[in-house]
């Protein structure tokens, strides 16, 4: 698809405005299950391309010029009648349906099998009554050719009910060519090339209009078609074909369309929202789900390719324990639960007690005693997902772990995921798998892939660059490590990030870097050799906030001192290596960061003089290497420093 006209300002208003995942629900809760799309494009590889008729597909040269011979020629400003307002090209050619039929068998299950998709993406109802996809016409347009498929009369069964009008691209070799649909304000337009092999089914509402822009070279071939219900009562068209709800759908596309374009930073990398439908874990595929799920799903999915979002299924494993009245039904993931290290419940100690002197107080003080009971089990892991697969049955990651309070819709699955108990003290009521639908941006899917190890491959493999620039895929794996990185990582990312931020001349990059994993926490994760490389390719004043930081967060008073006497005589080598005098700036911040720490040291001292009985060798040790390093023991020893003294 190309660029939909409708709800940019709209996106954009969103997103200074809040939440990502409460917009979500809201939509989901707007009756999205239930909505449909205007219009709709979709792929099939599957297509069985061996031939139709006479004519073998993907479509020949020479295939083309024979059909060409057979086909009717209309030229154009042509105002004939058509059983289907079809593809109208300048010097184009056609033959109606009653002219060809289908050699190949399988074209009839096929055609049943595309119908099924566009229905579900329209919100039409397709298993109450499955409709009927009929070719009307099938046309051959050639370079330069256009169409203007206009709201012509169409000559329907009688009875029947126009669902859908749809254009069938069959696999022929050419380039260019969109169909642009138009509905009030809204617009979407569909490019027509896809892959030669491909069949590209482009389906709008009859209450639509379509216009196609012309192709550039080559022939395409095309089949027209109507998606009717034949012998449609008059009172089940409301229910067939439900009202557009294109609010709702243009909220979903702004919300993909900001949801894409975000690097990371607050929003979350992945939706997970819990189906309502049983379906068994031994088939999951969207080609499974039923009624509302398969519509959600689906019409999810479609807006998701628009704007580069990928969509998946997985399966939530949960047990319902019913306790009874003093505890609430909980969820626990039965996979995170060990059978052996459990403790005993309360009233299983049978040795710790005697049934001759238990009091009453004992069995009324049960129920406190199984609360802290459970309490002492609780442990503050989230329950992983499992089986998580492409729409098509694809598997994509093991296992996957989610956050509840920012990425479970409904309200539902997030209680399920942040009220886990993993323990089996009692024997479970229930056991629940449910499916769930997982959608996730383009710069997640690292995540999707590596699962835990996301950090640590992105260093890896930027440890490998030697690009003069940030690439698109260096920059995809800066947003894994910007948006997943922790302090563990920080010997990682210090060794992998900062050498590729310093080539490409980045110190913005570089320190986004240090903060993400937290290197300013101290001088070694910070790493001296680090900071000097910074220095030599950036300068001081870029990379001073970074360096300041570690300075007042090391915990050692020694450390800090050797490290800007250190600094402080590196840079005076730097700069007598070229000949220059080293900044006045420079040497004030030196001076003015030494004078803070001798304060930290000054106020330690003042205790240790004031609280003689809390002092402890230690104590006394660090303080005088303190001053020593910092070259100022006048501070100690040549002060007069008594305690104070206290009246008789």
């Amino acid at each position: 698809m190309l660029q939909g006209s409708s709800g940019t300002q709209e996106a954009k208003e969103w997103a200074n405005a809040g939440d990502l995942k409460s917009e979500f629900i809201s939509i989901v809760n707007g009756g999205i299950s239930s909505s449909g799309l205007i219009s709709t494009r979709s792929a099939y590889k599957e297509a069985p391309v061996e031939g139709i008729g006479l004519l073998g597909l993907p479509m020949s040269n020479d295939d083309a010029a024979a059909l060409q011979s057979v086909l009717v020629e209309e030229r154009a400003g042509a105002s004939r009648e058509s059983e289907f307002p079809s593809l109208m090209f300048p010097d184009h050619h056609t033959r109606s349906s009653t002219e060809f039929f289908f050699q190949n068998k399988a074209w009839i299950d096929f055609l049943a099998h595309v119908s099924r998709g566009l229905c579900v993406q329209l919100g039409i109802d397709y298993e109450a009554t499955p409709p009927h996809l009929g070719p009307k016409s099938i046309a051959l347009g050639t370079l330069g050719s256009w169409s203007a498929i206009a709201n012509r009369k169409h000559h329907a069964p009688p009875r029947s009910l126009l669902l859908a009008r749809v254009l069938l691209v069959l696999p022929s070799s050419f380039t260019g060519g969109a169909l642009k649909i138009t509905y009030d304000d809204y617009t979407d337009t569909y490019a027509l090339d896809a892959n030669a092999s491909d069949v590209v089914a482009l389906a709008w509402r009859p209450e639509a209009t379509a216009m196609a822009e012309p192709i550039v070279t080559g022939v395409c071939l095309t089949l027209c078609c109507d998606l009717i219900l034949p012998d449609a009562p008059e009172a089940s068209r409301q229910r067939l074909l439900p009202p557009l709800q294109l609010d709702v759908v243009a909220r979903l596309r702004n919300l993909f369309h900001m949801w894409g374009a975000c690097r990371r930073s607050k929003v979350p990398s992945k939706l997970v929202c819990g189906l309502q439908g049983n379906y068994s874990i031994t088939t999951v595929k969207k080609a499974a789900l039923k009624g509302p799920d398969l519509r959600l799903v689906a019409l999810v999915d479609v807006v998701a390719q628009e704007y580069g979002l990928r969509t998946g299924l997985a399966v939530l494993n949960t047990t319902k324990l019913d306790l009874g009245p003093m505890i609430h039904p909980l969820s626990v993931d039965p996979e995170a639960v060990d059978l052996h290290d459990a403790p005993s419940p309360p009233y299983a100690r049978g040795s710790e007690s005697n049934s001759e002197t238990d009091s009453d107080s004992d069995v009324n003080s049960f129920p406190r005693k199984l609360k802290e009971y459970l309490k002492e089990l609780e442990k503050p892991s989230l329950p992983q997902i499992s089986q998580l697969v492409g729409l098509d049955g694809t598997p994509i990651q093991d296992a996957l772990d989610c956050t509840g309070h920012t990425e479970a819709v409904p309200r539902q699955l997030e209680r399920a995921l942040t009220s886990s108990y993993p323990w089996k003290g009692f024997d479970a009521s229930s056991w629940q798998r449910q499916l769930v639908l997982v959608i996730w941006p383009r710069w997640a899917e690292y995540d999707r892939v590596h699962g835990q190890q996301a950090v640590s491959e992105a260093c890896t493999q930027l440890q490998s660059s030697t690009s003069e620039r940030p690439t698109e895929a260096e920059e995809n794996l800066l947003d894994v490590i910007f948006g997943r990185a922790s302090s563990s990582h920080s010997a990682e990312v210090v060794a992998a990030v900062c050498p590729a931020t310093i080539a490409w001349g980045r110190p913005d990059l570089w320190v986004r870097a240090m903060t993400a994993c937290d290197a300013q926490r101290s001088v070694e994760t910070l790493d001296v050799e680090n900071v000097r490389h910074a220095i030599e390719r950036f300068g001081f004043t870029d990379v001073k906030s970074s360096v300041e930081s570690v300075v007042q967060r090391e915990p050692s008073d020694v450390t800090v001192f050797r490290f800007l006497h250190g600094l402080e005589r590196w840079m005076a080598t730097q700069a007598q290596s070229q000949n220059c005098q080293l900044p006045a700036s420079f040497d004030n911040w030196v001076q003015v960061q030494r004078s803070k720490r001798y304060q930290t040291v000054k106020s330690r001292l003042d205790t240790l003089v004031n609280r003689p009985d809390e002092a402890n060798p230690v104590m006394v040790s660090l303080i005088v290497h303190a001053a020593i390093e910092g070259g100022n023991t006048d501070l100690i020893f040549l002060e007069t420093r008594q305690p104070s003294a206290s009246p008789l």
